[in-house]
């Protein structure tokens, strides 16, 4: 069951111009992925140094309770 019909010209162009715009689009978005890949990555990174400030800020904080609590006694018993 072949075709038998003369080619149509039209449609050919058609075809080729539908087949560019896909290449085109699939291009953009395989762009548009990495880059949305890179701020992810980006993302992630902001949030672990976020996450180790609040843990040293904490840190800090309990040392210095610490200290603010501590008695001449409490340094001598342990030296």
């Amino acid at each position: 069951m072949h075709n038998t019909e003369p080619p149509n010209p039209e449609a050919e162009q058609r075809v080729r111009e539908a087949t560019e715009a896909a290449v085109t689009a699939l291009q953009a978005a395989m762009e548009k992925r990495k880059a949305a890949q890179m701020l992810m990555q980006i993302a992630d990174l902001v949030v672990f140094r976020s996450i180790m400030a609040t843990r040293i800020a904490e840190e800090r904080r309990i040392a210095e309770e610490n200290q603010l609590t501590d008695t001449p006694e409490d340094s001598e018993a342990t030296q």
